[in-house]
């Protein structure tokens, strides 16, 4: 047997030391594989080259990982008398692949650790925070002073804006950790938008700007997606419209794409956007400009959790801007016609969705029967 100075000193040895040594005694034998090493050796008897990355001690007793190749040499008979092998120390390379695999590892379990904690925040933040917003819509009804109910509603917004807030946060946690699923639902698209609409009126009127919604006439109502993440994207849309509108007006208007998609567009008279800062407000925790944070409010997760929904849904987001003339954000989706959902069809006949008995609808946003079940919010049809 002959051995090469350089493979000699990879292993950490001079060749007289390996002259006559079985290469077994190379191999730690925690790891060694009998029947993978009679494989190899039988393929070698049969002329068959062979390449391999193998586990190798070196004389310090470093563990070396190492790529091989083997090449069978027969003899003019075509008996194979001895074998050739080359050998690459990998070890630098395998032993950086381990610590970025370690890293990954740790980097996921970290990941996992705080959506887990900010999903148990949240349940444990939930609970006394919804308790705030009922017994604040309960106190608005008694008899109160001016000034009593101006504070019950600065009570009622701050905890309906920190629920917001929770909420971006958890959805945002839960698309970094790819978590987060969309659905596919027969849902009135009028509807949800409509319901945006009303539920933005508010906002709007205490600022004093006007508040549009047009559905283009021939454009089919009934879809199938995700009619809650859809809300989502036009409710963050609207809020940052009307938050960064002082005068004017905005809109939001529903119709097609020039591709033929489905475009939600939400146009506004307010600040406006710098050409050179549009990217930036769609990374986390950003805005266009810092100046904006200390004046508006907010945390800048609103069109960071837009894109990330858009892009889940495969549509695209664009965005048109002049300071100091406002802002037009479009939302393109590939929606899919659906068909009018069980749950519209049997609320506006009256009946309860949950127990089928008949009912009088004494409100638009109630679904189910006052007798039975007890009236809740309407789900999104």
């Amino acid at each position: 047997m002959d051995v090469s100075p350089q493979m000699a000193a990879i292993l950490e040895y001079v060749p007289d030391d390996l002259i006559g040594q079985h290469h077994t005694t190379l191999i730690d034998p925690q790891s060694f594989d009998q029947a993978q090493y009679l494989a190899l050796w039988a393929s070698l008897r049969r002329g068959e080259a062979q390449l391999a990355e193998v586990e190798r001690v070196a004389k310090s007793g470093r563990c070396l990982f190492l790529k091989a190749s083997y090449t069978p040499v027969a003899d003019p008979e075509g008996r194979i008398y001895k074998v050739i092998k080359f050998a690459v120390d990998l070890t630098e390379r395998h032993t950086l692949n381990q610590a970025l695999k370690d890293a990954v590892t740790r980097a996921e379990e970290a990941t996992q650790a705080k959506t887990m904690f900010l999903a148990n925040m949240s349940h444990e933040i939930r609970t006394p925070m919804n308790a705030i917003i009922g017994f604040t819509d309960l106190l608005g009804q008694e008899s109160l002073s001016d000034k009593q109910l101006h504070y019950l509603d600065t009570v009622g917004t701050s905890a309906r804006s920190l629920l917001h807030l929770l909420n971006d946060i958890l959805d945002a946690s839960k698309m970094e950790h790819g978590s987060m699923q969309i659905e596919q639902v027969d849902f009135s698209l009028h509807a949800v938008c409509e319901h945006c609409h009303e539920t933005m009126l508010v906002l709007s009127r205490k600022k004093n700007i006007g508040l549009e919604f047009v559905y283009e006439d021939g454009l089919n109502r009934f879809f199938t997606g995700d009619p809650e993440r859809i809300r989502q994207i036009v409710v963050n849309l609207m809020s940052n419209a009307i938050k960064f509108t002082e005068r004017g007006s905005v809109s939001l208007r529903v119709g097609r794409a020039s591709d033929g998609m489905v475009m939600i567009s939400v146009r506004d008279t307010g600040i406006g956007i710098p050409a050179d800062r549009i990217e930036q407000i769609f990374e986390p925790f950003s805005q266009a400009d810092g100046s904006i944070t200390r004046r508006y409010g907010g945390t800048g997760l609103g069109t960071t959790i837009v894109r990330q929904l858009v892009s889940l849904m495969e549509g695209r987001i664009e965005v048109s801007s002049e300071v100091g003339r406002g802002s037009e954000f479009r939302v393109i989706l590939p929606l899919r016609a659906g068909n009018e959902p069980l749950e519209r069809a049997r609320i506006e006949a009256g009946i309860c969705v949950r127990c089928a008995s008949s009912w009088r609808m004494t409100h638009r946003s109630t679904s189910i029967c006052w007798s039975t079940c007890s009236a809740v919010p309407a789900i999104s049809w």
